[in-house]
């Protein structure tokens, strides 16, 4: 809702991070639910181990896609060679067997540049479109965001591997579980995964060509020419989070990092000055960073609103954790390398 007071932000939303029995009761919910609709393998990506009547098999990855209680058994399909393990004996891709529990080891799901192919809707109990796949889609997600609130190194890598499965379930990814996993990746410090998920769901077409090739392990290509654009709240998280992940992966100050700084400027300008302090933060969202206060609406003064200083500020105030646990060695390489793109935006804006 609009509000009259003529501040920075004009509505906030007081937000406290939930108890640990909060978290507890949740998981054990989503747990609970998530095995009435099946046992816990089922379509999920898995490492076939430990058997010995065909020891050959042992490394390969499968999809579980039915469970035989009779024969407390899974049914399971083997996945393409692109995807045996190292030592792994190769078969024939979709080759079926039916293992015990024990000789399935729960795998992650490749987040690959390409989309892999959708979901399959026969063999798999829960079906495609039908009224039990939506429940496990949301106690799936459910039982992920829980588990990343617990903070728990164990805790936080089943959330990543249940984001995964739910890309694989649906690789347009509809209900934007994107947005939750990068946000848990960068946190667990899983940089090339979060390029994978960059470099998948980036900007697309020639815009995005220029600023996410995917070519140079996705290194975005500035061109001083370049002026800014709005693209939407999405392609400023991800220019900025490729900046980010650039400066962690081949140092704070290495060539390819200042590129992708130029590039995430050039996206969104006014994430820079907020995030080196350049400009100081409206003193609602001081909070916001810190993580007791969500800002749900805000109104900056200032320049016109297609510069995206809204957008700026809500990112900064969504993602600012991410920068700040990187040091303030990262902040000072971020300004060395983000002033020079920032004030030649400046001077053509003035011109």
């Amino acid at each position: 809702p609009a509000c009259s007071f003529p501040a920075y932000i004009s509505a906030v939303g007081v937000h406290r991070p939930p108890s640990a029995q909060t978290i507890s009761a949740a998981i054990a919910f989503h747990r609970a639910q998530l095995s009435e609709l099946g046992p816990p393998l089922l379509r999920r990506r898995v490492r076939v181990t430990g058997l010995v009547s065909r020891p050959e098999l042992n490394g390969r990855f499968a999809r579980a896609l039915t469970w035989h209680a009779d024969a407390g058994r899974y049914a399971v399909s083997l996945l393409a060679e692109a995807e045996t393990a190292a030592g792994a004996t190769p078969a024939p891709a979709g080759t079926a067997l039916k293992l015990k529990a024990e000789c399935l080891q729960l795998a992650h799901e490749p987040v690959r540049v390409e989309p892999p192919e959708a979901a399959p809707e026969g063999p798999c109990v829960l079906g495609s479109g039908s009224s039990a796949r939506s429940l496990w889609r949301g106690h799936t997600y459910g039982l992920a965001n829980a588990l990343w609130e617990a903070e728990q190194q164990e805790t936080v890598e089943e959330a990543i591997m249940l984001a995964e499965a739910l890309l694989w379930d649906d690789p347009g990814d509809s209900f934007r579980v994107r947005d939750f996993l990068i946000d848990v990746l960068l946190e667990a410090g899983r940089w090339e995964t979060a390029i994978a998920l960059l470099a998948r769901f980036g900007p697309q077409g020639d815009r995005g060509v220029a600023l996410f090739g995917m070519h140079d392990h996705f290194a975005p290509a500035a061109q001083a020419g370049h002026e800014a654009v709005e693209l939407g709240e999405e392609e400023d998280v991800w220019a900025w989070t490729a900046a980010l992940l650039h400066m962690r992966i081949t140092g704070p100050r290495s060539a390819r990092a200042r590129r992708a700084v130029a590039a995430a400027v050039q996206v969104s300008p006014h994430v820079f000055p907020f995030l080196t302090n350049i400009e100081p933060l409206p003193a609602g969202a001081q909070g916001a960073v810190q993580g007791w206060i969500q800002v749900a609406v805000v109104r900056l003064p200032g320049l016109p609103a297609h510069f995206g200083r809204e957008k700026a500020l809500r990112y900064v105030v969504n993602h600012a954790r991410h920068w700040n646990a990187a040091g303030t060695e990262f902040i000072q390489a971020l300004r060395e390398a983000g002033q020079a793109p920032y004030d030649a935006l400046n001077d053509r804006v003035n011109e």
